[in-house]
């Protein structure tokens, strides 16, 4: 997963400038849609904010999902964030315990006001560069019959998101490749449609259910693009042992629940 630094990929910031992503009207419906959830991220909420009122892309939508037990604070702070106009922000709260039903619940939040949006779920702990969503809005107009997009971050192990560890390198898409590891898991961006049709996440997954849909997708002949360019900051905290073993124990269900018959 680590990359060295001077291979790393980065869009000119310049180049995205001058393209027209035909979204300065308020009649045109935003594309792009970020979906979220929130526990208990005090530490991270200013920096992501800042890392979204400082996206180049005019117009996208922000939807996010607090989940039950969040007490630090930090819905507080989200429900007193000014977005810079262009940005449309939803809340939520309080409705769902896990995850994966906040950001289905985002999901459709999001599709019952446009079904052609184009869906990337983001963590709140992450940061993306000012190009992200315009790179990724890019893509998404350059290869309209793509289902999934999967871009690459940088990975860090500190609050600030000062301290890098390593790069995501991931490969071309192949299911083999993707049978070995979820890297569709940053920041994917999705087209709406493909995500319904889907029965959008297995809510009876606790922490792989992003990597079960993108495995029935494959199974289903969809289209997955990689995005070399590195497009955030990821953190990547301590994982606590008990989280870590479901972890591994449903991806190594739903590996060989996807894994075809006659498969190597």
């Amino acid at each position: 997963m680590e990359k060295d630094i001077k291979e790393v990929k980065y869009f000119p910031e310049q180049e995205l400038n001058a393209l027209d992503d035909g979204c300065a009207s308020h009649l045109v419906p935003a594309r792009i849609h970020l979906i979220a959830f929130n526990y208990n991220s005090i530490d991270f909420v200013d920096g992501f904010f800042k890392s979204i009122n400082d996206q180049i892309l005019d117009r996208f939508d922000l939807t996010i999902i607090n989940l039950k037990g969040s007490d630090d604070g930090s819905w507080e702070r989200i429900k007193g964030w000014k977005p810079r106009p262009g940005i449309v922000l939803r809340l939520s709260k309080d409705m769902f315990s896990n995850h994966f039903m906040a950001l289905n619940n985002a999901a459709m939040i999001t599709l019952s006001r446009n079904k052609e949006a184009y869906l990337c779920p983001v963590n709140i702990s992450d940061r993306l560069t000012r190009s992200a969503l315009k790179l990724m809005w890019w893509h998404s107009m350059s290869a309209p019959k793509v289902d999934v997009f999967y871009p690459n971050f940088k990975i860090v192990d500190d609050k600030d998101h000062k301290n890098i560890i390593g790069y995501q390198n991931w490969p071309e898409y192949s299911h083999k490749a993707l049978l070995k590891e979820n890297f569709c898991g940053c920041s994917p961006l999705i087209k709406g449609s493909t995500f319904i049709e889907a029965n959008s996440y297995d809510e009876n997954l606790m922490y792989t259910s992003d990597y079960d849909l993108f495995l029935r997708l494959a199974l289903d002949g969809k289209e997955f693009k990689l995005i070399e360019e590195v497009i955030g900051s990821h953190y990547e905290g301590e994982t606590p042992t008990e989280m870590l073993k479901i972890y591994n124990e449903e991806t190594e269900y739903i590996q060989q629940m996807h894994t075809p018959l006659g498969y190597e």
